[in-house]
């Protein structure tokens, strides 16, 4: 079994500033994990991505899987 893992920054536009890091976006598999970076999580004005789903704390790490497809083709 084959493991690849791939990371990206997210960014964020804060009210009145120009885009800041948010955190790290990793894709590992067939998953997506986000973690908010300790500097963002201390920066005052720091808003959620999501608040419902993905709220500002620092040892919650945010799982998002993919839907596999469902349909061939013909």
């Amino acid at each position: 079994m084959t493991s690849t893992s791939e990371r990206a920054v997210g960014f964020i536009r804060l009210p009145g500033m120009d885009y800041v890091a948010a955190g790290l976006l990793r894709h590992e598999d067939r998953a997506y994990f986000f973690r908010y970076g300790r500097r963002y999580l201390e920066r005052p004005g720091a808003l959620p991505i999501d608040s419902a789903r993905m709220p500002l704390m620092e040892e919650l790490r945010h799982r998002f899987a993919l839907a596999e497809a469902t349909s061939k083709a013909s």
